[in-house]
């Protein structure tokens, strides 16, 4: 371990047939500007002729390698948080890579709060490889204030924190334990959720982590992930307490107001429902008209009509938010012309050409900063993305009779 003033960092990198990107993984970890570093890399039991096995060693002393029977990736990480010689751990994908600055970014930032052990993450970007072999770079999710990123329980529920960028103290794993070997892909934010939820967190708001989207990564994500992703947000949804609220400096019923938001983006009815019955047994403060009547001034402050472009689970789960806050949508548009002459949650579709140009046209597709473009060069004069009212609606008051005629 390292002094007060450079404590030791454990990057622990588990890797599964990672031939492909794994040089470039360990790369990234020993060009850190912070010096006070090891890495470690498990090998999960790849079964790929030893081409994985072969880049690991061919680093010699200047990483620690240990194999494994295969048993995913919480068990990797496992091994090596018990092999660990560092102050804090820091986790890196074999397919995703650092910034040089990740580590001496974390480090410092901790060494400035008071409480050496406060958890720290940071800004990432997602990139993929085209066919070319050009790295893209996608957008950045970066469009909540700081204050988002800084409450533990509310960075867990919107999916703020990303796994690559945080820096842990080890006393952690002594109190909450190591990773549940038994979740195969939501391990993570099992594990941040019991961390972190009734913690304040430390944010260093610029990119430490290059995250990279591949292939075989989406189809195991497709296979696999959905089902994981739901029994974890409904176990969030039972759990969420007033001491959660608390812990992030603000009311219940807001922390509810939000919950329900992100868990209606994702489609996860039976969590929604539960944060429902939970608003519905909470009093609402004396401050929700008032919250909600900055929405609507917010909203028609165009002097338009609301029109959605996009009615997937985010344009839905935008109509039912802002009808629970007494706001009204005129009707929607789709890229697909048979959903375009559907009825959905009582309001109509229609063409996009059928929509005026001067409405206010809220897109709810993902990435839609490219759409806005398109929609803005064939005439329309308002045109917003869903990310840039997300935090307003998520932190505006629910109005219960809504909520009642709703339900």
């Amino acid at each position: 371990m390292g002094n007060s003033n450079t404590p030791m960092v454990s990057i622990i990198i588990p890797v599964y047939n990672g031939a492909n990107y794994l040089r470039e993984a360990i790369d990234s970890a020993l060009a850190q500007t912070y010096s006070n570093f090891e890495v470690i890399v498990v090998n999960d039991g790849s079964n790929d002729g030893g081409e994985t096995d072969r880049i690991a060693t061919s680093y010699g002393e200047k990483i620690r390698y240990f194999r494994k029977e295969n048993g995913g990736v919480a068990s990797a990480l496992n091994m090596g948080i018990n092999h660990m010689k560092g102050d804090y751990f820091s986790w890196l994908s074999h397919d995703d890579l650092y910034l040089p600055e990740k580590l001496e970014c974390d480090v410092n930032a901790v060494l400035s709060c008071d409480d050496i052990t406060t958890p720290v993450h940071g800004g990432w970007i997602n990139f993929i490889t085209n066919s070319d072999n050009n790295d893209v770079r996608l957008p950045e999710n970066t469009h909540f204030d700081l204050k988002y990123y800084e409450s533990g329980i509310i960075a867990v529920l919107m999916g703020l924190v990303d796994g690559c960028s945080v820096l842990i103290h080890r006393s952690y794993f002594d109190k909450y334990g190591l990773f549940d070997e038994e979740l195969l892909t939501t391990q993570d934010y099992a594990k941040w959720f019991e961390m972190f939820r009734d913690k304040r967190l430390l944010f260093v708001n610029r990119v430490l982590v290059r995250s990279r989207i591949h292939d075989s990564q989406t189809s195991r994500t497709n296979s696999s992930m959905s089902k994981n992703v739901e029994e974890l947000h409904i176990r969030f949804a039972e759990e969420i307490n007033e001491k959660d609220a608390e812990a992030s400096g603000i009311d219940y019923y807001k922390l509810l107001c939000i919950a329900l938001t992100r868990f209606d983006n994702l489609g996860i009815s039976k969590a929604v429902r539960i944060i429902e019955d939970k608003i519905e047994g909470t009093k609402e403060p004396g401050y929700g008209f008032e919250s909600r009547r900055r929405l609507n001034t917010y909203l028609t402050d165009f002097n338009k009509d609301i029109f959605l472009y996009g009615m997937g689970k985010r344009g839905k789960a935008l109509i039912r938010g802002l009808k629970l806050r007494g706001i009204s949508v005129c009707g929607f548009s789709d890229k697909d012309d048979a959903i375009c002459d559907q009825v959905i949650l009582g309001i109509s579709g229609r063409p996009l050409e059928d929509i005026p140009k001067q409405s206010l046209l809220i897109v709810t597709v993902d990435h839609g900063e490219y759409i806005c473009d398109k929609l803005k060069n064939i005439g329309f004069e308002h045109v917003i993305t869903y990310n840039e009212i997300e935090q307003l609606v998520s932190e505006t008051i629910i109005d219960k009779k809504e909520l009642y005629a709703a339900r």
